[in-house]
């Protein structure tokens, strides 16, 4: 008896919507009910694991992976891949058991990894972020924004590989530190500046703490378009 009903807890797999094939270092998500690409997860790469819960459909594991995943419940081999992410992991597979009947919308936390904080703030009161930001070389470099490609390229402080621009130093943004700020520069003319520079910043337990931070700071995050790695919002903590 306790075998069906452990059986009976995930939702009936259906080959027609979908099915999750599992190997060494990837799982490979098939949409089967409607016509799209194979999907694939680098598991090693995995930042969050979250299970929703829907008032209108079977629930799902959420995946951040570089972007965002959601496998159906209802998919061939989700319960196998459940229970293989619950071992590798270390999660608590009987959260899942427990809310997969569910029929409220809700998202439960099972992992989520750490992170260095990787951005600082300074305690002056640095207003030259309408100008540039400033290379926390050595002997630190003042860039402007208004810097074309090609003499952002030529600074020994810079590197591309043609697609991404990385600076090697942390760079300073008015009273912001951050460490990894960086531009997409494939589609940029070299007589042109970037309009956008990218970073990702993070605390240490990848919550949203580090948003609601610099947005309380200066420069407004207007000014510069930063991408943050967050928890999905509503997490349970």
């Amino acid at each position: 008896m306790g075998f069906f009903k452990r059986k009976n807890r995930f939702p009936t797999e259906d080959i027609n919507r979908g099915e999750v094939i599992l190997t060494n270092d990837e799982i490979i998500i098939k949409n089967n009910s409607y016509e799209s690409n194979d999907e694939i997860i680098k598991i090693k790469s995995i930042e969050y694991i979250y299970l929703e819960t829907s008032d209108y459909s079977e629930p799902s594991m959420f995946i951040y992976q570089g972007r965002q995943y959601y496998i159906p419940g209802d998919y061939v081999g989700t319960e196998r891949l459940w229970k293989h992410l619950s071992e590798l992991f270390n999660f608590d597979i009987d959260i899942v058991y427990a809310h997969l009947k569910d029929k409220k919308n809700a998202i439960y936390k099972l992992y989520r990894t750490t992170y260095t904080k990787n951005y600082s703030i300074t305690s002056t009161n640095t207003n030259d972020y309408l100008e540039g930001f400033e290379i926390q070389s050595p002997t630190p470099l003042f860039i402007s924004w208004n810097t074309t490609k090609e003499e952002l390229l030529k600074c020994p402080y810079i590197s591309s590989d043609g697609f991404y621009l990385d600076i090697t130093y942390p760079v300073r943004i008015g009273n912001i530190i951050i460490d990894n700020l960086g531009t997409y520069i494939n589609d940029v003319r070299s007589d042109v500046a970037p309009q956008n520079y990218y970073a990702k910043c993070f605390t240490t337990d990848g919550s949203d703490k580090s948003l609601y931070e610099l947005k309380s700071k200066k420069p407004p995050l207007k000014m510069v378009a930063l991408f943050f790695r967050l928890a999905p919002k509503g997490h349970y903590d």
